[in-house]
């Protein structure tokens, strides 16, 4: 009994950061269709022309935030209120407790 849950402690965060890749792939892909389509009146929920979609995100609570174009963080100290925001042009930012990652959309 041990021995496996030595080895959940060492695979499960494998797997977490795994899963949090794949959510960001798909708000990614997401965002680059939306990109990429037509402007779409947001009043009007049966505008024909146009993109939108709904992201649903289940992230662990070792992520601290997710950022899209900007980074509000950039010292990673925890506190989004102490620096100016600066912005990064088509970048999806998530930042652990123990660093950040980028996720580049186009």
């Amino acid at each position: 009994m041990l021995l496996l849950a030595h080895l959940w402690s060492i695979t499960s965060p494998v797997i977490q950061d795994a899963e949090i890749k794949a959510q960001i792939e798909t708000a990614s892909l997401s965002l680059l269709s939306i990109q990429r389509g037509y402007a779409r009146d947001p009043a009007d929920r049966n505008s024909p022309e146009g993109s939108m979609c709904t992201l649903t995100f289940s992230l662990p609570p070792s992520v601290r935030y997710i950022s899209f174009g900007v980074d509000p963080d950039r010292e990673c100290n925890g506190n989004l209120t102490d620096s100016e925001w600066v912005t990064e042009s088509n970048t999806i930012i998530y930042q652990y407790k123990s660093g950040v990652k980028k996720k580049s959309t186009g």
